[in-house]
Order: C-alpha cells, then sequence, then structure tokens
C-alpha cells in the first residue's frame, strides 16, 4: 500500500480528483508501474546516480549521432553541388562571346537566304521540357527549336510538300541549333540533294537546356526530357502543315556531345514507343560523329595519368549527374531493337581526333556488334575532331541525302 499522503501510481492514473492523466488503467499498465517501482526500490540508492548519468550520456550521444548525420548530410548535398557545377562547367559551353554571336548571326542570316533559294524555309517552334527532379514542383522550361522544311509551289502558305524523313540533330557542347543551319545549307546544295522529290528530306536542328534561347541547365537527363519534347512538337508541327501527316521515318544525326544525346534518346524511344510517334519508322539511320564512350571516360583520358586520379573518377562516377554513357544506351537500343528493325547506324571519327580518341569509336562500334546491331559501320578520315565535319562533308552528305538501303555503300567496316 501507498504511504499516507501519497496516492498509488496506479490510482493517480485512473482518479480524475488526482489532479493527473485522466488514462484509464489497464491490467498491463498497472502491473508495468508496479514492476518499474520494484525495480527502483530494488536497486541501490548509490546506484541510482550512476544510472541517471549513464541515461543523460546516452542522450547526449544520442543528440551528437543525429546532429553529425545532419552535418553530415548536409556537407554531402554541398559536395554533390560542388561537384556538379564543376562538372557543368567543364562539360557544358553554351554562352560566347558578342564577336562570335555576331558572326553566328550572318552566318545564320546567309543560310536562310540560301535554303529560301533551295525552296527551303526555316521555322521556329517552340514547347515545354519537364524541368524534372522532385523539388522542380512539375516546373517547365520553355525550349525552342528550327524546323528546315520543304516549300513547294502549289502548296499554301505554311504548308509542307510529303517529307519522307525528319532529321533530327544534336550539336556538340559549344554549338548551338543555328549553327547547323550553314551545314544543311550546303548538304541541299549537293548534287545529291537535286533529285528530292518525292523522297525529300526535313531538318529538326535542337539546343540543349541553358543553350540558344532555352531555358534550364543541362544535364544528361534534362537533355533527354528536352529531345523527347521537341520530337513531339515537331511532329505535330508537320503533321499540321503536310497534306501526308508528317514524316514516314526519323533519322538521327548527333557531333560529339550530340551523339550521347542521339544515343540516349533513341534507345528510350524504341523502348517505349510512345503513341506521338505515330506510324513513322524510328531510327532509320543513325549518323554519329566523333562519339565518346562515356563522360566517365573522357574524364579518364584527361585524367588518367594524376596521381590518385583513379581514386577521384571513381568517386565522381557514382556522384555524378552528367554520365552521357554511349555504351549503355547503345546496348539497351540493340535490346529494343531485337523485337523491331535496327537501325542503320553509322560512326565516323578522326584519326586525329585530338579531343575524343579514335579508340573510343572503335570501342563503340565494337559495342554495337557484340550486342546485336551487326549492320553498324565504322568510318576513318583523317581529320580532327571538330573539323570532321567539314573534311569528311561528302560522307554526311550521302548518308543524309541517299536512301536508307544505299546510304552504307562504300563505307569501311
Amino acid at each position: 500500500t501507498a504511504p499516507p499522503g501519497r496516492r498509488a501510481p496506479e490510482a493517480a492514473m485512473s482518479d480524475p480528483s488526482a489532479g493527473g492523466p485522466q488514462a484509464v488503467a489497464t491490467p498491463s499498465r498497472s502491473l508495468a508501474v508496479a514492476l518499474l517501482d520494484v525495480l527502483r526500490m530494488a536497486v541501490p540508492r548509490r546506484l541510482r546516480g550512476s544510472i541517471a548519468e549513464a541515461q543523460g550520456a546516452l542522450a547526449r550521444r544520442r543528440r551528437f549521432a543525429l546532429l553529425l548525420a545532419a552535418t553530415s548530410g548536409a556537407a554531402l548535398w554541398a559536395l554533390e553541388r560542388l561537384v556538379d557545377s564543376i562538372q557543368r562547367a567543364l562539360i557544358y559551353h553554351p554562352a560566347r562571346n558578342k564577336a562570335q554571336l555576331e558572326q553566328g548571326r550572318q552566318l545564320t542570316n546567309h543560310a536562310r537566304r540560301s535554303l529560301a533559294a533551295q525552296s527551303y524555309e526555316v521555322r521556329e517552334i517552340a514547347y515545354d521540357a519537364p524541368a524534372g527532379g522532385w523539388l522542380s514542383g512539375g516546373a517547365k522550361w520553355r525550349h525552342h527549336g528550327k524546323l528546315v522544311v520543304p516549300c513547294m509551289q502549289g502548296t499554301k502558305l505554311g504548308e509542307s510538300p510529303a517529307i519522307s524523313t525528319l532529321w533530327a540533330v544534336f550539336g556538340g557542347n559549344a554549338m548551338v541549333a543555328d549553327d547547323w543551319l550553314p551545314f544543311v545549307q550546303e548538304l541541299l546544295e549537293r548534287p545529291e540533294a537535286a533529285p528530292l522529290p518525292p523522297r525529300r528530306v526535313a531538318f529538326l536542328l535542337l539546343d540543349y537546356p541553358g543553350y540558344g534561347q532555352n531555358e534550364g541547365v543541362p544535364s544528361a537527363a534534362a537533355a533527354l526530357r528536352s529531345a523527347e519534347a521537341g520530337l513531339r512538337a515537331a511532329l505535330e508541327e508537320l503533321r499540321r502543315t503536310s497534306p501526308t501527316s508528317g514524316p514516314r521515318a526519323l533519322s538521327f544525326l548527333g557531333h560529339s556531345l550530340g551523339c550521347a544525346a542521339v544515343t540516349q534518346v533513341v534507345a528510350k524511344l524504341a523502348t517505349e514507343r510512345p503513341s506521338w510517334l505515330g506510324e513513322a519508322a524510328l531510327a532509320r539511320q543513325v549518323v554519329l560523329s566523333a562519339p565518346f564512350t562515356s563522360m566517365p571516360g573522357m574524364g579518364r583520358v584527361l585524367l588518367g595519368q594524376l596521381p590518385g586520379s583513379s581514386i577521384a573518377l571513381a568517386v565522381l562516377a557514382r556522384i555524378s549527374r552528367h554520365r552521357w554513357d554511349n555504351v549503355a544506351a547503345l546496348r539497351a537500343l540493340a535490346r529494343a531493337a531485337r523485337n523491331g528493325d535496327a537501325p542503320s547506324l553509322t560512326i565516323l571519327h578522326g584519326m586525329w581526333d585530338e579531343i575524343v580518341p579514335v579508340q573510343m569509336g572503335r570501342t563503340l562500334h565494337q559495342v554495337c556488334r557484340e550486342a546485336g546491331l551487326t549492320s553498324a559501320k565504322f568510318v576513318e578520315r583523317c581529320t580532327g575532331h571538330n573539323d570532321i565535319l567539314n573534311e569528311a562533308f561528302s560522307e554526311f552528305a550521302r548518308l543524309l541525302l541517299e536512301d536508307g538501303a544505299d546510304c552504307q555503300a562504300g563505307a569501311s567496316s
């Protein structure tokens, strides 16, 4: 029994007049309280202080562990953001000085006039690309692209004649969509382009997030979302204006970083086959110019001789958002192609490439063969990285303008 003037613990829990909590006592709770009282009474008085000190020390350790975990998490997040910022600065170069911008405008204006003489027009398309990420809250970035489409007499203003192939074109890490207009202009001035009907081609020139007029910041995932949105917008525009409901096939051209943009979007579309593709054949041709194996692979090329670089690169490879892995994408494309027609894939690489070693192009060709893309071709030319588009222009013209069945003729394997 409780001493006079002291209410038993279980009574205090059940009697509202006691001023304590109004919980209703249960047999199990009463027994637990009683056992605690017995244990307290059984512990010698001189040990009670030690137990209290131990409990306080344990509480302090828990608080320290929580603080350490929070601090470590914040430090890792800050490190990841720092590494991400450094990688962005090293990989992407969307900004240009005034002289370069002015030169680009002059070339673009000249190309537009020349394209008009070739019965082609340049249309601006605008579309929304998902920003991505759980912090974005479903936000979208406003992106822009350029459609170079044929125009013919007899069609209404804003309409296009029948288009057989839409070429989606992706540039290197210091290129913008306008840079491709002189390339397309020269392409259509080639003798091979003269007998275009009924084999007319159109070109979709796309920028990465943060490039040109595009909002956002570049990354592999962001570029993939933007490319999908751009392709969908282009197909909708062509179906709206073409009497034959748009192109019969899609083909892809990428240079340097653009190769990785091409392989990842083609692999995803081949795997998922979204409904907005309609009847268009996906990736009738894929042309990769000066591709690398992956961004970590490029890191090993650039930093492989420095002390401790292997450890640093291994860490970066795990936390990087910019892997741009052509090897993985080509293998995924090969798996998807087993259930359908495999694309006609050609890799062009300069033997004197001073940025991306030609061995990387050879490696990707071998990956294609081993993965089942047995029709893949590899073409080497005596040129460097940035001048391959000019020095090997005849190869590009043949690939982009000839029929898919004939476009591989003469390519080296």
